[in-house]
């Protein structure tokens, strides 16, 4: 039987296919082209693998209150929180840096790993989780949305 989430974690896919098939499209030397908004195509992917981690940390952890660790989650390698939650500026920033440590090929690996969370997580949503827009909201902001948003950015990248 086919779930509401289901249905709501083949909406993610469909969006994230339209995005990995612009990435595939891409030759070695498009990663380090800018995009319009300054990045490399490369520092843009690590910032939308981010952020799709982060639909697992959130539902997970902080709706559901199960536990869950950084190392859990997080597919980088120097995220330390402490306190409050950094303005998106400040991870942004983090995972643009993060990407130009690593190979594009790192960089695709943990978008791949990122996207199949997120969609096993929105998946796992129940009844009730799939009426609550915080939990619908925060997959479609982490996920849909922001994968139409840069897949439009990557279709208007820019030379390096």
């Amino acid at each position: 039987m086919t779930t509401k989430a289901d249905v709501f974690a083949d909406e993610v896919d469909t969006a994230w296919l339209e995005l990995r098939q612009e990435v595939d499209r891409l030759d070695a030397q498009d990663f380090e082209a800018r995009t319009p908004a300054g990045w490399t195509v490369k520092e843009m992917l690590a910032h939308v693998a981010f952020w799709a981690e982060t639909v697992e940390m959130v539902i997970v952890g902080q709706l559901r209150g199960e536990p869950i660790s950084e190392a859990e989650w997080y597919g980088g390698d120097n995220l330390r929180l402490s306190g409050s939650w950094p303005h998106a500026d400040v991870h942004n920033a983090r995972e643009a840096e993060w990407a130009r440590r690593h190979s594009t090929r790192e960089v695709l690996q943990r978008l791949d790993a990122a996207h199949r969370r997120a969609v096993t997580t929105a998946a796992s949503l129940d009844d009730d989780e799939m009426a609550d827009e915080r939990y619908t909201g925060k997959v479609r902001a982490n996920t849909i949305y922001h994968y139409t948003e840069h897949l439009a950015e990557l279709r208007h990248r820019i030379s390096a």
